[in-house]
């Protein structure tokens, strides 16, 4: 009895001709306790993967009594900028001080 494998992409099922036309996709999902690994064709995920995506700030909350932030939260850049923006309009301040 013969065996035949056909890589395919995980997203679409497209079939993957080459090792040369694949690429790993790493998935940090808050559902699961490790990050996934995912068979792709570049092509189906490069509109996502933009330099403005790449930019991020994580930030947590620490609350009186408890300076152990239980939760962490992923923001886009230019949610830190208008937040640096808003409390320099505040308290006079400009954003790099």
């Amino acid at each position: 009895m013969a065996r035949v494998e056909i890589r395919v992409s995980d997203l679409s099922r497209e079939p993957i001709q080459e090792d040369g036309q694949a690429a790993r996709l790493i998935v940090e999902h808050p559902d699961y306790p490790e990050p996934i690994g995912l068979d792709v064709l570049p092509s189906e995920v490069q509109e996502y993967l933009t330099d403005d995506r790449k930019r991020f700030v994580v930030v947590s909350l620490e609350e009186a009594g408890n300076l152990t932030p239980q939760e962490r939260y992923v923001r886009q850049l230019y949610l830190r900028l208008k937040l640096i923006g808003q409390r320099s309009s505040q308290n006079g301040r400009c954003p790099s001080s």
